[in-house]
């Protein structure tokens, strides 16, 4: 009779936790040292929305089975946005102005990444949306390893089956194996 209810509670702390995988790896130094990311909150939000939107392409990939999972985890990045604005000292009369500027720009990435990986020319169209939205067009910017980065997680996303992706320890590949840098 109750079923629903533990379903829900626990596809909520799933969501959260798969939430807190990407952001970690989404925070590995190396984008920020290496790959010219910049080390800002804009940049680390940027990173995060490019894990959030590859992964939960994956999971649309499964359609309406994995519908509140995906929900739960854009509900996660909200709320993490609104903590985080918090904690700069935004006061409360501007916090919702903020999580609504960012929550469009969130979407407006997800829409952009989605357009340049459905492009016939895919390559070029990431490279040319992560110069604009991650790296803001930044002269100096290392776009063309992202692109390896985001087109070798994606494969490995598709690669997997929804129980292998719908776990609370999610093992994601390192970003030097996935930029191929090793053995």
């Amino acid at each position: 009779m109750f079923k629903w209810l533990f379903k829900s509670s626990h596809n909520k702390v799933l969501a959260y936790s798969l939430y807190t995988r990407l952001v970690e790896q989404s925070r590995e130094a190396v984008f920020y040292e290496t790959y010219h990311v910049c080390d800002t909150l804009d940049g680390r939000f940027d990173m995060i929305v490019l894990h959030m939107f590859l992964f939960l392409r994956r999971l649309e990939r499964e359609g309406p089975e994995t519908q509140d999972i995906r929900q739960m985890m854009m509900e996660a990045i909200i709320a993490d946005m609104d903590r985080a604005i918090r904690e700069i000292g935004v006061g409360d009369m501007g916090v919702g102005k903020q999580v609504k500027k960012l929550g469009a720009g969130l979407l407006g990435r997800i829409d952009a990444y989605g357009k340049a990986l459905d492009a016939a020319d895919k390559e070029a169209q990431l490279e040319a949306a992560l110069i604009r939205n991650l790296y803001r067009d930044a002269e100096e910017h290392s776009a063309g390893m992202m692109v390896v980065y985001m087109m070798n997680l994606d494969s490995w996303l598709q690669s997997k089956t929804k129980e292998d992706l719908l776990v609370e320890n999610l093992d994601m590949p390192s970003v030097e194996n996935l930029l191929g840098k090793e053995a």
